[in-house]
């Protein structure tokens, strides 16, 4: 299994050099005797595959394991110190932001008043309807 990890990582370092890989050259898979190890060469990650159930199944190495769970763990308090940070900032004043002054609930009154109009005659249209119904 070493030989084949040494053999995958041999064949990827060329690649690894390069700026960016073809997306037909993103994997480079080596045959093992228990399945297959995928190596991706953009980001090195290397990881077991098997057939199971008729289709492929790969997990990543211990090594690689370890080192997503490293930094999963640096980006939790990465983020828990980034929390705290914006917890403990005071917000800014908004600047240009509407005030109310003297005579701005004069329009809304008015505009609130012909909505009520509205909705008034709207009504009685609605009873007239259904009393012209029921005579009929």
């Amino acid at each position: 299994m070493r030989i084949a990890l040494l053999a995958a990582a041999l064949m990827i370092a060329p690649a690894a050099m390069a700026e960016s890989v073809a997306p037909d050259e993103r994997y480079s898979v080596v045959k093992t005797e228990k399945g297959s190890i995928r190596v991706d060469r953009q980001t090195g990650a290397i990881s077991y595959c098997r057939e199971a159930a008729g289709s492929m199944v790969c997990s990543m190495a211990a090594d690689e394991r370890q080192a997503w769970r490293d930094e999963m763990e640096r980006m939790a308090a990465r983020i828990d110190s980034l929390e705290a940070k914006l917890a403990s900032t005071t917000p800014l004043p908004l600047q240009n932001a509407p005030t109310a002054t003297k005579g701005t609930d004069d329009g809304l009154d008015k505009a609130m008043d012909k909505v009520e109009g509205l909705m008034r005659r709207m009504i009685d249209v609605a009873k007239d309807a259904k009393e012209s119904w029921e005579k009929n």
